[in-house]
């Protein structure tokens, strides 16, 4: 086996892998021998348990208004320095050598970073980081003995060009940023056929890149592809007329799926020509000509980045999108009843009570309008504006490292007016969040975990 091309635990097995389906799409391009493994659906839960061991809470606490950060973050912050590790890693790899790969592809997040790490002490190949993991952490783990080669950011160019090389031994950089942007015009085909599908609620299909918006408390804009681009609509309609063969269910892996109201209108005109039913994430500035057309298309179900419904708060975040056109695109889903899940963020630096109590009353008065919520609390992302920029947030960074750039988040000291706002403010969210639990508007992620997609 010449290229072995792995995800890992923990991974939401939501939609199938669109990242690995197009590096094996190249490697066919190319001649490439080359196989996909998502090693998730087989280890997840034992990751999991090996995870919630190594659980210290009192680690990282600060990189969060509520004092509250993901069990996965925490434990994953000790999994590096672990032997519990060993184990599953051992297990893991011996599965990899088993195809003899001359090289093994790895894509990473936040929660397995180490995990790949660990494995690839144990591999006899050659080994590449690539995948949201590696976006602000690369220039720690390029440190690493155990890894060849990392690639960052979008590697269809990339890939392409050095894939055979690392291959053939000769010799490359070890971190392989692209040089050059990628048209999304000449995206491949994805190909899942190593995939069992019926482990998956979607397949996955992608629209555009990168983000047009500037939220302060967002890094996407920063990741190490452009800005944003489109993916062309006969582009788009080639990929669905291919992929209707592993079904009819899609999900939109985009960053928001509606940059302008033109844009969403004709991507819907294309899916509505076809029996397909799909999800996505839109941004809270829908009419009803563009709901109308989503419902038309055959969407299932909407994602909303709402994060509030204070106007203050909203400008003091830098959101494009006030209440008022929140409001207005909640009515106009309601109106043809699709379904809506809405995700707010509490606690942003410097937010008033004021801002908060008002969003409360509004997520009451207009819960009929939203199906399900998901109530988090503000976290310090790795190269967002007020990373960039703590000064004008009145926060003081703790600590900025490795682990740091891997976990996408950072602790940080709040001024004391803050932490007491936030005492009220974390049990103010606590009672919402039970009240919309018992009214069975549990958040999305939940709805996943039931579904035994973890």
């Amino acid at each position: 086996m010449e290229l072995l091309l792995i995800d890992l635990p923990l991974r939401i097995n939501f939609v199938a892998p669109l990242n690995l389906a197009i590096l094996k799409s190249i490697a066919d391009e190319i001649g490439i021998e080359s196989k996909c493994i998502d090693f998730s659906i087989q280890y997840n839960k034992k990751f999991e348990k090996v995870l919630m061991f190594c659980l210290d809470e009192n680690v990282l606490k600060k990189s969060n208004a509520f004092g509250e950060v993901s069990k996965v973050i925490f434990s994953s912050n000790f999994i590096k320095n672990s032997p519990l590790i060993d184990e599953l890693s051992i297990k893991i790899a011996d599965e990899i050598n088993e195809y003899e790969p001359k090289v093994v592809g790895i894509t990473t997040r936040a929660s397995n970073i180490y995990l790949a790490i660990n494995i690839s002490k144990y591999l006899k190949s050659k080994v590449i980081l690539g995948g949201p993991g590696v976006f602000f952490s690369y220039k720690y783990l390029e440190n690493y003995d155990e890894i060849d080669h990392i690639f960052v950011g979008e590697s269809e160019l990339t890939f392409k060009k050095y894939i055979k090389k690392i291959i053939e031994g000769k010799d490359i950089p070890k971190v392989i940023i692209p040089d050059k942007q990628f048209n999304l015009r000449f995206s491949p085909i994805p190909n899942y056929d190593d995939f069992n599908l019926g482990n998956y609620s979607y397949i996955g299909i992608e629209t555009q890149r990168g983000c047009i918006n500037s939220c302060k408390y967002c890094s996407s804009r920063f990741y190490p592809f452009p800005c944003f681009k489109v993916k062309p609509i006969e582009t788009i309609e080639r990929e669905i007329k291919a992929l209707l063969k592993y079904g009819n269910k899609f999900f939109l892996c985009d960053n928001i799926s509606n940059p302008t109201k033109r844009r969403i209108v004709e991507l819907c005109k294309v899916f509505s020509k076809y029996d397909i039913k799909f999800q996505c994430e839109l941004a809270p500035d829908i009419d009803e000509e563009v709901a109308f057309w989503l419902k038309k298309a055959g969407v299932i179900k909407v994602t909303l980045g709402v994060e509030s419904l204070s106007n203050k708060c909203l400008r003091l975040m830098g959101r494009r999108y006030l209440c008022e056109s929140i409001l207005k695109s909640l009515k106009a889903l309601k109106k043809y009843n699709i379904p809506v899940h809405c995700m707010f963020i509490f606690g942003f630096p410097n937010e008033s009570l004021s801002s908060t109590i008002l969003t409360i009353i509004r997520l009451l008065r207009y819960s009929d309008l939203m199906d399900t919520v998901a109530l988090g609390s503000y976290m310090l992302t790795y190269n967002s504006y007020v990373h960039k920029h703590p000064d004008e947030f009145g926060i003081k960074i703790l600590e900025e490292g490795e682990c740091e750039a891997v976990f996408n988040c950072l602790p940080y000291e709040q001024p004391l007016k803050d932490k007491l706002r936030n005492k009220i403010r974390k049990f103010l969210v606590y009672l919402i969040r039970n009240y919309f639990d018992v009214v069975g508007k549990v958040g999305y992620w939940k709805v996943l975990m039931s579904e035994d997609r973890i």
